[in-house]
């Protein structure tokens, strides 16, 4: 039987943070940072875009652009750099449809992110050595 085609395509690539980190404990705790970090870079922006205040949807989104090349989150940096075109060159806030989308990516980023520190079953060994 031959797989069809994904029904899910993941929006980071966990190779780009392990190369950044090095070794896995950094891996791991930059990883953790990140899980952290995104429900707060949600809420600024957010309150943001609530109040309209296009200098605080640009600083938001600077500090989430950081955290998106991390973990090699492509798609969503092309969202984020192109709302950010448009606030610079209009000088307004962008349309709610487009914030909500990337809000909607964060939250998905995360929770790949959190599958990073998960160790994959077949990592897994039992106490007599065996995969389970």
């Amino acid at each position: 039987m031959t797989p069809g085609p994904a029904l899910y395509e993941p929006l980071t690539n966990p190779a780009t943070l392990r190369t950044m980190a090095g070794d896995d404990a950094l891996f791991k705790e930059l990883a953790d940072i990140i899980v952290r970090s995104i429900p707060h870079y949600v809420q600024s922006l957010e309150q943001a875009v609530s109040g309209k205040d296009t200098a605080a949807i640009r600083a938001a989104l600077h500090k989430i652009k950081g955290t998106l090349q991390m973990v090699g989150a492509d798609h969503t940096l092309q969202l984020l750099d192109a709302i950010g075109r448009d606030i610079r060159a209009t000088g307004r806030v962008p349309q709610t449809g487009r914030t909500d989308t990337l809000m909607a990516q964060l939250h998905a980023i995360r929770a790949e992110v959190t599958t990073y520190t998960v160790p994959r079953p077949e990592t897994i060994k039992s106490r007599n050595g065996r995969q389970p």
